[in-house]
This record gives structure tokens, sequence and C-alpha cells, in this order.
């Protein structure tokens, strides 16, 4: 919508960025609409707001006749997407579409919409205006009425953006002269070259994020160690410069500060100390970082808060109850944002590793989208290649449990422990909770010989307590303490017989195999432990 002028040359008749409107032209879905997944129930709101704008660009440059018929068609089948509480809403679209339905009548097109509904968004525009509050993000759509040199002055950010918006900042070129403003455009056009605008740049930072934390959640970040430290090496760095696309984005500020404390990185929580108040926040941040994806984010910022920390306690505090409100009144449309939500309050001590790793798998959805002023998809955080990766994988680590499941039951039946009366299936409860907690295929050894003690330790226990005499008690921990004498003959029943015998066996297995791997033979260590618990 930029005019040429003295930017490029041209008169201004002419668009500053014909890319861009080469791109419209190109890019017209068969419904007649442009915007994100077509057809999607719940983006029809989006795509009405993303179809007006782009039959205004045509109009105004007098091009794609067709094409700007096509959309009107469109906008009279859904204009009732305008005001439907059922619909994702673009952020700020209550100002920004109904300026742009006034834009149309100085173009001298008439929308196809009923004169109700009109009447009905311009209503609404005039309240949120009249509010006064958090509406810098949607400036464009005040158009004349803002004191734009003002806006700039105040607001406009080292890249030369305002608000890291590309609309934003092209409204404020139509209406004032500022070469930063145009040098911010030409970067966002350079870095897509192909002709089409994100609703936010740079988001660099912030997708790279996305990348590590989703990576996590799938259970995969192990094959890419090497990278992904250096990506959180460079962003920490970035964070100790306070650089101004990390702190500026709530929601990437929250979300880089959880990835690095977690893998321990020197971070402060004093950079959260504005967002301790809920009234506060929602009194000051701009209207894209309102929603429920930016609290979710802070919510889990606050659950790596160490001792005494007050500002991640009254961050957790407000951030728990609001989001709870939010599912107590069903006003999450998101329906897996909303399971997300729900699963995070109800783990909020944390969850294992692979029944975490499963969630993430059946909430991924590689045609996941984010909203701001549109719907937007980032392929680099969400495609089919993840999904396929992490399935794989998934299916990979469970075979291997199973066949170490498969290796302790022969243990279990070598060492004749499946003779003893034992009330709990003490086997199959001792693997699964030790594969919950040491995970990784290269910890195969270590998971099957911790597993084999903690059903030791149970059969004994339940001897001891349950099931044993005093006299087969005190013999047990006399050959303990005698380990490397104790006639065979002299067990005292069949049970300390069978009892003993397998965990001599089992500690002497597990010393050799440890000293093949570390060189170092623990027999004595364990058989001290084992000594010194027997009392």
């Amino acid at each position: 919508m930029v005019p040429a002028r003295e930017y490029s040359g041209g008169g201004g008749d002419q668009p500053c960025f014909p890319q861009c409107l080469d791109w419209i032209m190109e890019n017209q879905n068969p419904d007649g609409s442009w915007g994100l997944d077509p057809g999607h129930p719940f983006l029809v709101r989006d795509s009405l707001s993303s179809t007006l704008a782009c039959v205004l660009a045509l109009r105004k440059w007098d091009v794609g006749q067709q094409l700007v018929q096509n959309g009107m068609d469109f906008i009279a089948s859904n204009g009732w997407a305008a005001e439907s509480k059922d619909q994702f809403s673009p952020v700020g679209f209550d100002i920004i579409f109904p300026a742009m339905i006034e834009y149309a009548k100085e173009l001298n097109l008439t929308l196809p919409l009923n004169p109700s509904l009109l009447d009905s968004l311009i209503y609404i525009q005039y309240s949120e205006i009249r509010r006064k509050r958090n509406q810098d993000y949607a400036l464009e759509g005040l158009g004349k009425s803002c004191d734009w040199k003002g806006v700039i002055s105040e607001h406009q950010k080292s890249n030369g953006s305002l608000f890291n918006s590309p609309a934003t900042t092209a409204a404020a070129l139509i209406h004032c002269r500022d070469e930063k403003c145009f040098e911010y455009l030409i970067s966002v056009l350079n870095a897509n070259c192909n002709g089409w605008v994100p609703t936010i740049y740079p988001v660099d930072i912030y997708t790279r994020l996305c990348v590590i934390d989703t990576l996590e959640k799938l259970g995969v970040n192990r094959y890419f160690e090497f990278e992904l430290r250096n990506i959180l090496d460079e962003i920490y760095e970035r964070w100790l410069k306070k650089e101004d696309e990390i702190f500026s984005d709530i929601t990437c500020r929250a979300m880089a500060f959880r990835l690095l404390r977690v893998k321990g990185y020197d971070v402060s929580s004093d950079e959260f100390e504005e967002f301790v108040d809920q009234e506060h926040f929602f009194d000051t941040v701009g209207i894209q970082y309102s929603g429920v994806s930016t609290l979710l984010e802070l919510y889990r910022a606050s659950q790596t808060r160490i001792c005494d920390e007050g500002v991640l306690d009254k961050i957790h505090a407000w951030t728990s109850a609001f989001l709870k409100q939010q599912l107590l009144h069903q006003t999450i449309l998101d329906k897996r944002l909303q399971k997300q939500v729900d699963y995070d309050l109800k783990n909020f001590y944390g969850t294992l590793d692979q029944f975490g790793i499963r969630r993430s798998i059946e909430l991924y959805d590689a045609r996941d989208f984010q909203i701001l002023k549109t719907a937007y998809r980032c392929p680099t955080v969400h495609n089919d290649d993840f999904i396929l990766f992490s399935v794989q994988n998934f299916r990979i680590s469970q075979s291997r449990y199973q066949e170490e499941l498969q290796q302790m039951e022969r243990w279990y039946v070598e060492c004749r422990l499946d003779r003893l009366n034992q009330g709990r299936k003490i086997l199959q409860i001792s693997y699964i909770l030790t594969a919950a907690v040491i995970v990784g295929p290269e910890l195969s050894l270590a998971r099957i010989s911790y597993a084999q003690v903690v059903v030791l330790i149970s059969c004994l226990d339940d001897f001891f307590d349950l099931y044993g005499s005093k006299e087969e008690a005190f013999r047990i921990i006399e050959l303990v303490s005698n380990w490397n004498v104790h006639p065979e003959t002299n067990y005292c029943s069949q049970e300390v017989e069978i009892l003993f015998t397998a965990l001599y066996n089992t500690v002497n297995e597990v010393a050799e195999k440890a000293y093949d791997k570390q060189g170092y033979y623990v027999e004595h260590d364990l058989v001290s432990m084992l000594s010194g618990s027997s009392y």
C-alpha cells in the first residue's frame, strides 16, 4: 500500500514494493480468499481480514479486477465470521478491520457486507479506541488520525520497525517519510525474497528457541546436542547484552529464560520484575502479549524458580490462577492449546520423560499455527519431518524397553524369585519406574542393573516385613555380613537361599559389568553398602 514517491524513484501512482503486489496476484486461494489454510473452520475471520487487505491493495493500484471480484465473493459469503464468537481472532482485528472498511469507501469500493454488521463493527472499533489502552500494536487501524511522527519518535526500534510489525511500520511510512522505516521494510523483503511479508519480523531467536523446545519435548534433542548447545550459547550472550529481540517480546523472553535456566545458564529472574502484578501486566503490555500462549510461557518460566525467588513466586501465583480461570470458563478456543494448558497445570511438579514425550507427540501437529495480525505457520518448527522422526525414535525406545523387560523377566526366573510369595507385580513396577528416570539407549546397563537392585530390595523388604521369620531375617543379615563365607548347606530355608543367592550373583554380575565399562571393581563398595543397610 506504500506509494513509491521518492523512495524508489517512482511516482505516487506506483507501489513502492511491487513484488508484494505480484505475490498477492499469484497467491489467491481457490475459494477467492487469501490467508493460511483456506477452509479451516476457525480461521474464517483471519481469512476475511487477509482477503480484505489484499482486495484493497489490488483496488488501490487498479490491477487484478477478477481477483478483486473473487475476493469480494468470498467476503460476501463469509462476512458472518467478523462477529462470530467461535472464530480465532487476529490481534487488533476490532480496530484494524473496521479501518479497512472505511478505507474501502475512500477507494469507492462497496463491500458486500450487511449494513447492520458494518455499524456493529464501527461501534466496536470506536469503543476499543476510546479505551486508549495497549493499542499501539494496531495503530494502522487509526490511519490519518494517528500522530505518526510522535509514534515513530517514541516507539521506533533500532531496526527501524514499529513493534517488529511490518504492517504498522508500512502504515507509518504511508503517512510520513522515515528512512529507517523504509530500510526496515526493505530488510524484511530481502529476507523473504519471493515477495510475501511475515506478520512479525525478526523472529530468528524466537524460532530457534521454539525448535529447541520442540526437539526436547519430542525426545529427539540428544541427536543434536552440539548444535543446540551452540544455539543456547549464542542466545545466552544476547541475553546478557539484553538484546531487544529477546526482551521486547515477552513470550520470547520467558522461553529463553526457561530453556537457559534448565540447561544451567546463569539467568536472573529480576528480568521479570515488571510482570509480578497481574493488573499492572494487563494494563501495560501490548495486546499481542495478553493472550493465553504468552501467559502459558510466563507460567512455565515461573516453574523454574528456586529458593527465595519472590518474583517468580508471584508470577506463578497469578498466571496459574489466570490459566485455571480460562479453563474453567472455556475461553480457550484452540483445543490443542487448551489441552496443553490443562496438562501443564496438572503436572506442575514435573512429568516423567517418556510420558511427557508421548503426550507431546500426541499434541504435535505439523500444520499447527500461531496468530498475531494474521495466522502464520513456521515450517522450521512445525513440519512432518519432526513428527516422523520423533515417532520412529519413540517406537525404537519402546522396543528397547520391551527387550530390557524381557531380559529382566529371564533374570527373575533364573534367580527363582518367581517362587517367592510376592503380593506385588514387583518386576514390572521396578523396571517401569527405573526406565522412567534413567533414559537413553546408552544407559541400558545402568537401567537394568538399577531395576534389578530395586527388585531385590523390594523382595527382601517384603520378606523381612511379611513372610520371613525372625530366624530367617537374622540369617540373611549374617550371610551378607560374611559375604564370601557362606556354606551352601546352611541357609535355614529355601526362601533364604533364593534371596541371598539372587543377591550374591546379581551383585557380582553388576560388579563385573561395571569393571568392564569403567575399569573399577565395585563389589567391595556394593557389599559395604549392603552390610550397612542390613542392621
